[in-house]
């Protein structure tokens, strides 16, 4: 299963709206999975592993490059204030899931504001960065963001529809008041298989999301045994070894409970590049 999942061009991976469609037990049960048919199946086409992308920003997918278009286009600017307007004309696929409704404009919560497209672009104008704490108070409450928020207008785009299924297209316009327009466009965000983030950006992600959990020794201890992965003789003993690693921090409870998923986690984000 693994061996096909990996696999590009794979018949169970045909798209259906936002989701892949999967095989069932039963289907996976009947196939043929004789060496010379998962062979045959690969061909000359790369793993699915190597076009695989992970996230930049704490945000949802369909946002990652609008963040990144907003990062770049605030070298336009020296303050917040000089902003009018935000245009952002991205496809209607991202609209029904970032900035559909009008609590994406004044999220109440911290998983509508994490998964909102105009509140992300305007915290990102606004203060120069996007982590988790912007999603709680008080910036949800924060009216002189809110107002810049409210600048934000999302426009659908026909070519970002056609493009979908490549790339998350964001033609970002900044609109001051002074009249001057400035355009951003990206079509692969910072951690895109085409545009892959760096084993620097990759480590202080990771001690972003394991420092709310583990002490920094802990944090350290991990990298360092992450980091050198592909040096272990064995891979059986991979998940308990770094299990034990996280068990000796109390603070590591809630991920003691799912050691596998976070370790398996960590592991594709440290190791997918190399």
């Amino acid at each position: 299963v693994l061996f096909r999942s990996f696999s590009a061009k794979g018949k169970s991976r045909k798209r259906e709206g936002f989701f892949f469609k999967q095989k069932t037990a039963y289907e996976i049960k009947e196939c043929d999975w004789s060496s010379d048919v998962c062979s045959s199946d690969l061909g000359s086409a790369p793993l699915c592993i190597t076009e695989a992308f992970t996230k930049r920003f704490a945000l949802g997918q369909y946002s990652q490059t609008v963040a990144q278009a907003a990062m770049e286009a605030r070298a336009f600017i020296t303050s917040a204030d000089e902003i009018a307007e935000i245009n952002l004309n991205v496809s209607r696929g991202a609209i029904h899931v970032m900035a559909a409704s009008p609590d994406k404009w004044r999220p109440q919560t911290h998983e509508t504001a994490d998964h909102s497209m105009p509140y992300s672009t305007g915290v990102i104008f606004m203060y120069g960065s996007l982590d988790e704490t912007y999603y709680e108070d008080p910036y949800l409450h924060d009216e002189k963001l809110l107002t810049l928020v409210s600048t934000v207008k999302v426009i659908p785009s026909d070519e970002a529809d056609r493009r979908e299924a490549e790339i998350n297209l964001c033609d970002l316009e900044l609109v001051l008041k002074s009249g001057q327009r400035h355009k951003v466009r990206v079509e692969y965000h910072r951690g895109h298989s085409k545009n892959p983030m760096t084993d620097g950006e990759m480590e202080e992600k990771f001690r972003g999301l394991a420092g709310k959990h583990l002490k920094t020794d802990r944090v350290d201890a991990l990298l360092k045994f992450l980091w050198a992965l592909e040096e272990q003789p064995r891979a059986r003993g991979c998940s308990s070894s770094a299990h034990r690693n996280l068990s000796r921090d109390r603070k590591s409870t809630r991920l003691n409970s799912q050691p596998h998923s976070f370790i398996s986690y960590a592991v594709f984000c440290l190791k997918k590049k190399k």
